[in-house]
């Protein structure tokens, strides 16, 4: 598998621009994640697993770690740079990154030392640089709270810590070889190592688990909380307003009843001056005939100085409605042009007699009223109330930045994820601020509609930020002690997995070349274990030695033997091969002898044969030639008396003075030579 393929894989398990709308939808109240409308897949939902609240358990420094472990510390920062970008997106800050790539370059820098494992060097990362690098970005450079730098501080480290654990494991025990088809990967896990890895993983798990199962449950009951006091808010608000709405439509109602029986417009006038002074919530009281003008009006002068008597309403869309329904009505909430100068709402009721519609009797609500109305419920949880119409303008609210007539959808302002039919969590979606940040102006929301009579819309919001910091408050105390547990189980897993190795380690060097030392006669220091199996295991190595040792002396007592045997063998091939040389020369001599006696019998018989003496000189050299190939051969007849010798017959390559004929003195030549001694003479080199 190669650097590229393990990249692609990466990536495909990172994802591609994950929103926090996804890690949001993790934060579902009462329930756990299921899906989520934003969510471009589900590789990237693997890379990091929401706790709550903007905190996060993030899984990408196993990659890295993974790459660090097969190619090196080059690869491995390329993966550390790609992979932990994703929290930038995440967490909306680089301080994360920079951790995490700290992480990376520390572990690659001394992993290929060989002297700690990956989970050591992570350990020990966390513990001396990544704690107070996470401590000093957050509390001093972003400057929040001590709870929330401290949540984030420890949450970073065991997150990192549980990672290298993670990867440790998969490292020792799964058949990566195979499965990435990389036999290079395939190595022996030492007893220490598996040891060590399983005391941390002893520690480690069940403090998360026990963590994270105490926050679940307290996360659950402030969240009920939170729903209940919602709900009571919510009930409390809806009772008071729907009360207020009967009085206040009761006494319009009334208004419009005394309209059919006065005969006169100082009546008129005088029942709206009386409804007015005993209903202050109305900013104005008035009676429209069936034409829509006014004939009875509080107060007769508008805030402009303007007469209020005679004005016309016949164009608004709220006397229109009265007037074609004939019913009591709550208009929606607008601009006043007329009599009031501001925003405002109408409660009506037609004036009808004997099936006539004669007018409509009008109160005109002061919102500033209204809004005094909702500050009386304000409390520490509940922190901003909200009225809105049919059409999602606002009439009223608790937030000095909200205004009447405003849009009001809080849905379409952030992000929001449905908890109950009324009940949903939002979160502002503003991206250069943290997570952390966005979550603690994030609110739980309660929106209902008062009644089919009055429309309104109440939304009554109350902040996440104080569950936020009881949780990362009750984190921190847990956290902590997850951390002194876990730095104490790294050391005393790495104690006490070498105290528990040590007789194994010291058997397994004393072991080493063990037959040499045995046939050397050096003495071995057997190692003593108070642990029965590892003390059995050396006295059974012990007997193994003492049982080789005899064997050895066996073998070297047969081995001597066999040297002497061999040694006589040697001797007698020796003989043997002498006798056999001797017996083939022997034979080599007495063919040699058989074949000259042949050609001498040969000779004879040629010599014989005629009594041409050319033809048996010619004869007698084709004869020679068979037995002994020539140059050049010559007969000479010796003269002893004149001490002469005659070259009687030559054949073969020509020789200057050396053709038949030729005489030459006896003395001094070899022909003279070989008379005085009777026998042949061989000369190894001749120079003519």
């Amino acid at each position: 598998m190669g650097v590229d393929s393990l990249f692609f894989m990466i990536w495909q398990w990172k994802g591609e621009g994950h929103d926090e709308r996804a890690r949001d939808a993790h934060d579902k109240p009462f329930l756990d994640y299921a899906a989520s409308a934003d969510h471009r897949g589900l590789p990237g939902e693997l890379f990091y697993r929401p706790l709550f609240f903007g905190a996060d358990f993030i899984f990408g420094s196993t990659a890295v770690l993974l790459v660090l472990y097969l190619y090196g510390l080059s690869w491995g920062m390329l993966a550390a740079v790609l992979v932990h970008s994703h929290t930038y997106f995440l967490w909306g800050h680089p301080f994360g990154w920079i951790n995490f790539v700290s992480e990376a370059l520390f572990v690659g820098l001394f992993l290929k030392k060989g002297c700690l494992t990956i989970l050591e060097l992570d350990g020990l990362f966390w513990l001396i640089i990544g704690m107070p690098m996470a401590w000093f970005y957050h509390g001093v450079v972003m400057h929040m709270d001590a709870t929330t730098a401290s949540f984030i501080m420890l949450k970073q480290a065991i997150n990192g810590i549980f990672n290298a654990l993670l990867i440790s494991l998969a490292v020792c025990y799964l058949p990566l070889s195979k499965l990435l088809k990389y036999p290079s990967l395939e190595r022996k896990i030492s007893f220490r190592e598996a040891l060590f890895h399983l005391f941390v993983l002893m520690v480690l798990v069940p403090v998360l688990l026990l963590v994270r199962i105490e926050v679940r449950d307290k996360k659950a009951r402030l969240e009920a909380n939170a729903m209940a006091e919602l709900q009571s808010a919510s009930a409390n608000v809806q009772s008071h307003l729907i009360t207020w709405y009967h009085s206040y439509m009761h006494a319009i109602q009334e208004l419009a009843r005394q309209a059919v029986s006065a005969s006169t417009h100082a009546q008129l006038q005088q029942s709206t001056d009386v409804l007015k002074r005993s209903f202050r919530d109305f900013v104005t009281v008035h009676i429209e005939n069936a034409e829509g003008r006014t004939i009875a009006f509080t107060p007769l002068v508008n805030e402009r100085g303007g007469a209020t008597l005679g004005v016309d309403f016949s164009g608004r869309d709220w006397f229109r409605e009265v007037k074609a329904t004939r019913r009591e009505l709550v208009s929606e909430v607008f601009m006043g042009r007329l009599a009031v100068f501001s925003p405002i709402i109408n409660l009506c009721a037609p004036v009808i007699r004997q099936n006539r519609f004669l007018g409509c009797a009008t109160g005109t609500v002061d919102l500033k009223q209204l809004r005094e109305t909702l500050h009386s419920f304000r409390s520490e949880k509940i922190t901003s109330l909200t009225l809105s119409d049919p059409h999602g303008r606002v009439i009223a609210g608790t937030d000095p930045d909200i205004k009447p007539l405003q849009p009001w959808n809080l849905k379409k302002k952030g992000f929001s994820l449905s908890v109950n039919d009324q009940v949903y969590l939002w979160r502002p979606d503003d991206r250069p601020l943290p997570s952390m940040v966005r979550w603690k102006q994030s609110y739980y929301v309660q929106e209902s509609v008062l009644g089919p009579k009055l429309p309104w819309k109440l939304t009554i919001q109350t902040p996440v930020a104080p569950l936020q910091g009881v949780l990362y408050s009750m984190y921190v105390k847990i956290l902590s002690i997850a951390v002194v547990l876990t730095i104490l189980a790294l050391l005393l897993s790495h104690i006490f997995s070498r105290w528990f190795t040590r007789n194994l380690d010291e058997l397994a060097m004393e072991t080493v070349n063990l037959p040499e030392k045995l046939m050397e006669g050096k003495e071995v220091n057997w190692p003593t274990s108070v642990t029965r199996e590892i003390d059995a295991l050396i006295q059974n190595v012990k007997s193994m030695a003492g049982v080789l040792m005899v064997n050895f002396n066996q073998l070297r007592m047969q081995g001597d033997e066999l040297r002497q045997a061999n040694r006589e063998l040697h001797q007698e091939i020796q003989e043997r091969r002498r006798a056999e040389e001797a017996l083939q020369e022997s034979e080599k001599t007495a063919k040699r002898l058989a074949q000259e006696n042949e050609l001498v019998a040969e000779i004879g018989r040629v010599i014989g044969s005629t009594l041409d003496i050319d033809m048996v000189y010619e004869r007698f050299a084709d004869k020679v030639r068979e037995m002994l190939p020539f140059d050049n051969i010559s007969i000479n007849i010796v003269s002893v008396k004149n001490n002469t010798r005659t070259v009687r017959y030559n054949a073969g390559v020509h020789i200057k003075g050396r053709k038949a004929g030729d005489v030459f003195p006896l003395y001094g030549s070899l022909t003279s030579r070989v008379m005085g001694t009777r026998s042949s003479l061989l000369l190894q080199k001749f120079r003519t």
